[in-house]
């Protein structure tokens, strides 16, 4: 766990002027990645990792948003790709107003949809499975898992 940490802080500190050309091989010792800070570096490790094989979990936008909204810490979707680290973004160190001005619901619903666009146009075929887990049967998911892995 400790080493986990450590990595994470890594990860989390990343400032948007050097993720383009950040060494990811710190997450080689990791079977498997998900959250954040993992959606919005997703481009970025995917260049470093094309051969990964990656689960894609989707759900109905607007739901997605008003959950999100519920989140204390909860920036402007995508925030810290542009304005700081995910750290710095979410511990208003940078824009303080990322925190304190929601994006309107539907540019974020959007912002969100273009994200799972952008993995599955990212992504070769054979190596992405997208699963709904609010609208899928959970013993379906877990056998298509089973068999994608």
């Amino acid at each position: 766990m400790r080493m986990w940490r450590k990595d994470y802080w890594s990860l989390i500190t990343i400032k948007p002027e050097d993720l383009p050309t950040y060494n990811f091989t710190i997450l080689e010792k990791y079977a498997g990645m998900a959250d954040s800070p993992f959606p919005q570096l997703f481009p970025y490790i995917y260049r470093q990792f094309p051969n990964a094989k990656v689960i894609l979990s989707i759900r109905e936008p607007f739901e997605w948003v008003s959950k999100r909204m519920n989140h204390e810490k909860s920036p402007i979707p995508f925030a810290d790709i542009t304005m700081g680290s995910h750290s710095s973004v979410i511990n208003k160190e940078v824009h303080a107003n990322v925190l304190t001005v929601r994006a309107p619901p539907a540019s974020s619903a959007l912002l969100f949809s273009l994200h799972n666009a952008l993995i599955r146009c990212m992504v070769r075929p054979g190596k992405l499975l997208v699963i709904d887990l609010f609208r899928e049967d959970f013993k379906d998911i877990k056998a298509r898992v089973k068999k994608f892995l």
